[in-house]
C-alpha cells in the first residue's frame, strides 16, 4: 500500500516511519493550500513524494473516483535542474512588516533556504549508521537562509576591511535581484505563483558577486541606532541592554524609521499625511569617478520626485 499523508503538524518523516511500522510500501505527502508549491526532500525510511497542493487537487480526485482500485507508483528520474520559477519566496519565509515598527521593510532580503544541504548531527535515511562521523542532511528554513547571508557578510568583509557592519547590510540589500529572469520576471510567491508582494521580498534574492561592488553604500553609526531606539520609546536602561553599552537617551537625537539612513525607504501616506520628504546620504566605494543615474518605478497612486537625478562622484568614500 501507498499511504497519502497530509504535510505538516510533526516532521513527514515521523509520519513515515509510522507507516512503514503499519506495513506501508509507500507515502504520498500532500500540502495543504497554505503550503503551496513549497515541497520538501525529507530522508524518509520509505519510498516518499512531497506534493505540491495544485497536484494534490488531481491525486485525490483521482483517488475518490477509483476506490477501491486507485493505483500508484514511485519513480525516482533522479536529480532535475532548471525547474522554474527559481528562486520563488518558500511558504514558511518570514514575512512583514514588522509589529513592532511598520516604518523598516522587513525582511531585507531573501537567500536559499528549501531542501539546503548541509552539515547534521546524526546519520539519516532507511538504514542510519550509528557510528558516521560525517553525515548531512536536507533541511528548510530560515536557519538554511542564516548561513548564505552571514556567508555573503563574511566575503563582503574580507574584501573591504574598513567597512561598518551597517555598510555591509546596505551593500547585500541594494545588489540583491528582485526578479528570477534575465527579463526581468519578478520573484513570486509559492503560495500562488502570483508575484510576491515587498514584505514577502525585500529587495530581492541576495548576490554574492555583486554585494561585493555595490559602488553605493549606506550608512549609519551607533549614535543612529539610539536615537532610534530612543524614538521607538525605550528608556535608557532598555537601550543599554540592546547595545550591549551604557546610553542615554538625552544625549541623542531621537530618530523615527524614515530619518535613519536605511538602503530602503518606507513611508506612511494617510488622508491627513499625503506627501513626505525622505533624506538619504551615499558614499561612493565605487571607482573614483561615478555617474549614477536614478530609474524609479512609482508604486500606484503614488508620485516620487527627486532632489537630484544624477549623483557625479569625483572620489572614492566621497559622500
Amino acid at each position: 500500500k501507498i499511504v497519502i499523508c497530509v504535510a505538516g503538524r510533526f516532521k513527514d518523516e515521523v509520519k513515515g516511519e509510522a507507516a512503514y511500522l503499519a506495513g506501508a510500501e509507500g507515502m504520498i505527502v500532500i500540502n495543504e493550500p497554505s503550503q503551496g508549491h513549497t515541497t520538501f526532500s525529507s530522508a524518509h525510511v520509505l519510498p516518499a513524494s512531497n506534493i505540491d497542493h495544485p497536484a494534490v487537487l488531481e491525486i485525490l480526485d483521482y483517488y475518490y473516483n477509483n476506490q477501491p482500485n486507485a493505483f500508484a507508483s514511485i519513480r525516482f528520474n533522479g536529480t532535475q535542474f532548471g525547474f522554474t520559477p527559481s528562486p520563488t519566496v518558500a511558504s514558511f519565509s518570514s514575512r512583514g512588516p514588522s509589529r513592532m515598527n511598520g516604518g523598516i521593510i522587513k525582511p531585507d532580503v531573501l537567500a536559499p533556504g528549501v531542501n539546503i544541504l548541509a552539515a547534521w548531527h546524526t546519520d539519516v535515511g532507511p538504514n542510519p549508521n550509528p557510528l558516521a562521523t560525517h553525515t548531512f542532511n536536507f533541511d528548510s528554513g530560515t536557519s538554511m537562509a542564516a548561513p548564505h547571508v552571514a556567508g555573503i557578510a563574511a566575503l563582503v568583509r574580507s574584501k573591504h576591511l574598513g567597512w561598518t557592519p551597517a555598510e555591509i547590510i546596505s551593500a547585500i540589500v541594494t545588489t540583491s535581484n528582485d526578479s528570477w529572469t534575465d527579463a526581468g520576471d519578478l520573484i513570486v510567491d509559492d503560495t500562488s505563483y502570483k508575484t510576491a508582494g515587498i514584505y514577502a521580498t525585500g529587495a530581492g534574492q541576495v548576490n554574492p558577486t555583486r554585494a561585493v561592488d555595490p559602488g553605493l553604500v549606506f550608512g549609519l553609526t551607533l549614535n543612529d541606532y539610539i536615537g532610534y531606539l530612543c524614538g521607538l520609546g525605550y528608556d535608557d536602561t532598555e537601550v543599554s541592554l540592546t547595545i550591549g553599552k551604557q546610553a542615554r537617551c538625552n544625549m541623542v537625537k531621537n530618530l523615527t524609521a524614515s530619518e535613519l539612513n536605511y538602503p530602503s525607504i518606507a513611508i506612511n501616506l494617510t488622508r491627513s499625511t499625503m506627501s513626505q520628504i525622505v533624506n538619504r546620504t551615499v558614499k561612493n566605494v565605487g571607482d573614483a569617478r561615478e555617474d549614477y543615474s536614478a530609474k524609479i518605478t512609482e508604486p500606484v497612486g503614488v508620485a516620487i520626485y527627486l532632489s537630484t537625478y544624477k549623483l557625479r562622484f569625483t572620489r572614492l568614500n566621497q559622500e
